[in-house]
C-alpha cells in the first residue's frame, strides 16, 4: 500500500520564507526524479507540480508555512482530470479512489514524494 490509503506527504524545511516565485526559480532547473518541475495556479494556490503518472498521481510542492514547503501526492492538477475525476468519485464514492490508494503508479508516486524531499533537503535552500 502507497503511503496511507495512498496519501504521502513530507514537509521540508527551508532558511529563507521564499515566495512560490522565487522558489520555483531556484529549483526549476534541478533535475528531479519526479521529472521537470511546473509552476501553476490552481484553485487559488501557486503550486509547483511535477508530470503526472496519471490522472489519479502526481507530485506536488506547495508552500505550507513560514519557511516550510510540504512535498505530496495528489491526483492530476489539470482542468480534466479534475472535472474526470471528480465525476468519478460522484458516481462510484470512494471506489473511484482506488487507483490513488494502490498499484504501481500509486506506490511509485509515494517514491517519487520521498526522493523529491530529499533533493529539497539536500539543496539547503
Amino acid at each position: 500500500m502507497a503511503g496511507f490509503f495512498g496519501k504521502k506527504d513530507v514537509k521540508v524545511k527551508v532558511q529563507k520564507d521564499y515566495t512560490a516565485d522565487e522558489f520555483y526559480e531556484i529549483i526549476k532547473d534541478h533535475p528531479f526524479a519526479a521529472g521537470k518541475p511546473e509552476k501553476i495556479r490552481y484553485m487559488m494556490m501557486d503550486l509547483i507540480v511535477f508530470p503526472a503518472l496519471d490522472k489519479h498521481n502526481q507530485v506536488r510542492i506547495g508552500k505550507t508555512g513560514q519557511k516550510t514547503w510540504t512535498v505530496w501526492k495528489d491526483e492530476e492538477a489539470k482542468g480534466e482530470s479534475l472535472i474526470a475525476n471528480a465525476a468519478l468519485r460522484g458516481a462510484f464514492g470512494w471506489i473511484a479512489n482506488i487507483p490513488s490508494m494502490f498499484g504501481e503508479n500509486a506506490n511509485k508516486a509515494v517514491e517519487l514524494v520521498e526522493a523529491t524531499a530529499k533533493d529539497l533537503e539536500a539543496m539547503n535552500l
